[in-house]
């Protein structure tokens, strides 16, 4: 892949840079959306062509992923959030589980934002699983952790701390897995998605503009769900069965659901979660080569817990943080400021450089070190 064209480079965790092709094409859609005379911002959710787009992007997300026919795809409105109640809500009511039967694996704060939400879904705190290395060095989750439990919510990547877990994934099959993958999704294949109930993705990060949450779902959460509409409301319902007029009950943003539908193509046509796989890790490498080896930049997660998408550093001198921020900033790398909920946590200021998408290419990792060297040698 060749660089990226834009003049900013932007390594937020989110809103996250978008491909150049999609950004022109969504910029032309907003005047006239195809043949139609008309803006993608007045089409009706439900006229043929935004429906044929909802129907092709489901397909594409479909393809990245290499889904079973035991899944689907569905676009949820607003952000990750959203479903960090209504995710495990689903899925308790369609396996008609307990509170009791549902735990929670504590990895960091997007982890805790999920408790909290789980609190108020079920009353009081649910049962927190902590990972702990083994003797063989691999986090994994204790037998004796899962006893009575039925139902596993998990966070893959932890944007603010800078740190990934993929071990939920050897996790029994007695299991229901609700997985938050919000800054990590797409960026390695998934081998087997029988015991996944719902696994979930703000599309900010990885999927185009914010606006929405892709949600892959298992068909007997989708039909429990449906049956379950009752307790829930009705648009959320709807559009998590998919079915009906697209699975759209209520009134969606067709001009972010059409960037969407865009990065999802360019991300099939490029060879899906696989490809994605090989692309993180080779920016990742770039990056951690560098803080290993830095005299002032320093990594803050071990190398085990090392997420690939979303890397966190600190400087030795806390002085130079500052500055170092407007320096990046000045070189047009826009993002570099760490999240604020962590600073505590890591003792002070911190900053993390995320490459989540298709549009950040191994040239925008290496841009990125060589401005840190830069910095590094001036200062």
């Amino acid at each position: 892949m060749t660089s990226s064209t834009y003049k900013l480079l932007n390594v937020a965790a989110g809103p996250t840079q978008l491909l150049p092709h999609v950004v022109v094409a969504m910029g032309k859609a907003m005047v006239e959306f195809g043949d139609q005379q008309q803006s993608v911002a007045e089409h009706s959710h439900r006229s043929p062509t935004v429906l044929k787009m909802i129907t092709e992007a489901r397909a594409n997300a479909a393809r990245i992923f290499n889904l079973p026919s035991t899944h689907e795809v569905v676009f949820l409105p607003g952000g990750a959030r959203h479903s960090f109640m209504e995710a495990p809500r689903q899925v308790l009511a369609t396996l008609r589980s307990s509170p009791d039967e549902i735990a929670y694996i504590s990895s960091g704060l997007w982890a805790e934002a999920a408790i909290v939400e789980a609190t108020k879904l079920i009353g009081r705190r649910p049962k927190i699983i902590h990972v702990p290395f083994g003797n063989d060095g691999v986090l994994r989750v204790p037998d004796s952790a899962l006893t009575g439990i039925r139902v596993v919510h998990a966070t893959s990547n932890e944007s603010a701390d800078g740190s990934g877990w993929r071990g939920w994934q050897q996790l029994g099959k007695n299991i229901t897995l609700i997985i938050d993958a919000s800054s990590d999704a797409c960026s390695y294949p998934i081998d087997d998605w029988s015991n996944i109930g719902v696994y979930y993705a703000g599309t900010q990060k990885m999927f185009g503009p914010a606006g929405y949450s892709l949600a892959i779902v298992r068909k007997d959460i989708v039909d429990g769900s449906v049956k379950a509409a009752t307790s829930m409301p009705q648009c959320y319902a709807e559009q998590l069965s998919a079915r009906g007029h697209g699975g759209l009950a209520n009134t969606i943003d067709v001009p972010a659901l059409y960037g969407v539908a865009l990065t999802l193509r360019a991300l099939a046509e490029f060879g899906g979660a696989s490809a994605m796989d090989q692309l993180a890790a080779e920016r990742a490498r770039i990056m951690y080569n560098f803080l290993d080896n830095s005299r002032m930049f320093k990594a803050l997660i071990p190398e085990q817990l090392r997420s690939r998408t979303t890397m966190t550093f600190k400087l030795g001198d806390s002085g130079l943080h500052r500055p170092f921020v407007d320096y990046m900033t000045s070189l047009g790398i826009i993002g570099v400021e760490g999240h604020p909920g962590v600073f505590s946590k890591y003792g002070g200021p911190m900053c993390r450089v995320s490459f989540l998408s298709l549009a950040h290419t191994e040239e925008d990792a290496k841009r990125v070190v060589a401005a840190m060297k830069q910095f590094e040698s001036e200062n």
